[in-house]
């Protein structure tokens, strides 16, 4: 709204019911009134309240976060989200509620998009116990230690967005991977791990369906799993030929691609015939063989990374004389098609017709 708040522009909000009726009256969103409030994002929460992103341009141009009630009341004061050491302005908020409660807001700012995640708040008087673990690259293994003091009938979940990662054993809290641990891929795992006693809650708990009646019958664990980097051998992606010619150059590329990315690769070859040669500056195979060459060789190309590790690669290799079927240095029976013809001949075809015949479709032009 322009000027409503004596100022510039200003964000107010009105609840509506299902039909449309006006439920209470209009609130305004800021309590902010110089410059302009503006670019607005809202998002439902999962216990009923919503949230509201906009952009602040009463001085430098940032981000602010409010939440409300389902009836329009603020609940706590306006969170600048937005600058976090930017120094250029803010703007054009997005904002979206993951399933497991936490919210995330993006934005524009310079040349960027920025994007933060705002969990789930815990019920009063709740804290976590931090767990830090590890994980070794290539396995499914997530072993952790935590010691509660829970008794009689307990059960475990797991929350937050990387439990999808993970297979929980409800009965023991026992963790392990669904897929093998890749530090290429994912170098961390943050989860929340829930006990809780069944007397109270059931299956499907999360942090969002936690309430502060019941404290004493949950505790809650925040895991973090840092993935330890193993160094895995390079593989090979050239595919060397099988087949040299007598009197044709024969060339092998060596390519090969390693997971670790800062891998220093080199190559090497063993059992070379005398007519082929390794250059080690281009790590390529290249030789011409001659009709004494004639016949089947095996060698060994190896890859190689700074750790030691490598993979080799078996290539068998036949050299064969290919004669070619036609004898294109004799040509004969040289003439032109269209004797006779006057002016511009043009698309010719040309087809064999009763065995040995032929025809010669052309276009004249004259």
């Amino acid at each position: 709204s322009i000027d409503q708040d004596g100022s510039g522009k200003g964000l107010y909000g009105q609840i509506f019911a299902q039909n449309g009726e006006l439920l209470g009256p209009e609130f305004r969103i800021s309590d902010e009134t110089l410059g302009s409030q503006q670019d607005v994002a809202i998002a439902g929460l999962h216990n009923g309240n919503f949230l509201v992103i906009y952009e602040d341009s009463s001085s430098q141009s940032q981000i602010i976060a409010r939440e409300f009630s389902d009836t329009g009341v603020s609940i706590g004061d306006c969170y600048v989200i937005g600058i976090n050491g930017d120094t250029e302005d803010s703007f054009s908020p997005s904002v979206s509620v993951r399933t497991d409660g936490s919210v995330v807001v993006t934005w524009e700012t310079g040349l960027d998009i920025k994007a933060v995640t705002i969990p789930v708040s815990l019920p009063v008087g709740v804290t976590f116990d931090l767990i830090n673990g590890t994980v070794n690259e290539n396995s499914y293994d997530a072993s952790y230690s935590w010691s509660h003091d829970l008794t009689g009938d307990v059960k475990y979940a797991l929350d937050g967005f990387d439990s999808a990662y993970f297979d929980l054993n409800p009965n023991t809290g026992e963790l392990s991977l669904n897929q093998q641990a890749n530090f290429e891929f994912k170098s961390s795992f943050d989860v929340t791990l829930i006990a809780y006693k069944t007397e109270v809650y059931t299956e499907g708990l999360s942090i969002k369906t936690l309430t502060s009646a019941n404290t004493d019958k949950f505790k809650l664990a925040k895991l973090n799993f840092d993935v330890l980097d193993q160094n895995e051998a390079p593989s090979f992606t050239s595919v060397p030929s099988q087949l040299a010619v007598v009197g044709r150059e024969y060339f092998i590329p060596m390519q090969a691609v390693d997971a670790d990315t800062d891998d220093t690769l080199t190559f090497s070859a063993q059992g070379l015939p005398d007519w082929l040669e390794y250059n080690e500056n281009t790590a390529s195979i290249f030789g011409t063989p001659a009709l004494a060459d004639i016949g089947t060789y095996t060698f060994a190309l190896t890859a190689s990374d700074a750790g030691g590790l490598q993979e080799t690669q078996e290539v068998s290799l036949d050299v064969q004389n290919q004669r070619s079927i036609l004898d294109i240095e004799n040509i004969f029976n040289n003439k032109v098609v269209n004797s006779g013809n006057q002016g511009l001949q043009r698309n010719s075809d040309i087809a064999v017709i009763n065995e040995d015949e032929l025809i010669i479709v052309l276009e004249d032009r004259y």
